[in-house]
Order: structure tokens, then sequence, then C-alpha cells
């Protein structure tokens, strides 16, 4: 997706992550923080969750206050420079699911389809 999409990816990750979180069992989530996005997250996350018998928790973080959030924007940036760094996390990644283009894979229910 191109840079001015960034709402509508961040939406798009989140709805889908909620639908695998939940089928994963997951019982918490916890997000970066990005202040100006926080309400649309939790709008996003209740949309998605709100069939659901036992939604997990989420909550959103500054990068500091949990360690967690390093790992996942430490994987994302190998990844991204893709080359020598790609290969080093692609062992650590269970799925890629790429959004700009599968745009049906981000949809909630699809279950990504592995590297």
């Amino acid at each position: 997706m191109r840079d001015s999409d960034d709402v509508r990816a961040r939406q798009l990750c989140l709805s889908a992550a909620a639908t695998w979180l939940q089928e994963l069992g997951v019982t918490r989530l916890a997000i970066e923080s990005c202040a100006h996005q926080d309400v649309r997250d939790r709008q996003t996350l209740a949309a998605a969750l709100e069939k659901v018998d036992e939604p997990f928790t989420y909550e959103h973080l500054r990068p500091a206050e949990d360690p967690v959030l390093w790992a996942s924007d430490a994987l994302a940036w190998c990844f991204g420079a893709g080359g020598d760094w790609r290969q080093r996390v692609q062992p650590m990644l269970d799925a890629v699911v790429r959004l700009d283009q599968c745009p049906e894979s981000a949809k909630p229910g699809n279950r990504p389809s592995g590297r």
C-alpha cells in the first residue's frame, strides 16, 4: 500500500490479526500506541471481536512499556530491508501477509497462507 494508505493498512492489519489471534487462543495483545490512531484502533478491534465469545484483551503501549514491541519492530524492519536481513529472520516468521498484493487475505476469517 502507498504511504497515504497507512491508516487503512493499520485497520486491515488489526482486523485480520484479531481474527487470527482469537483462533490461536491469544489472551493479550500489546499494540504500539499511535496517539492519533488509538481511538480508530479500538473501534477496529471492537468490530472484529464483537461476535467472539471470549475476546482477548488489548492495550496501547509506548515501546518502552513492553519489550515485545521491540521484537516485532525488529522483525518487521529486517523483513522490509530484504536481502541478508530478510534471510536471517525468515525462520522466526510463521507467515507473511502482503496487504498490497493480496487484499483478500486481510479480511477477517482468512488465515495467512505461510511464507
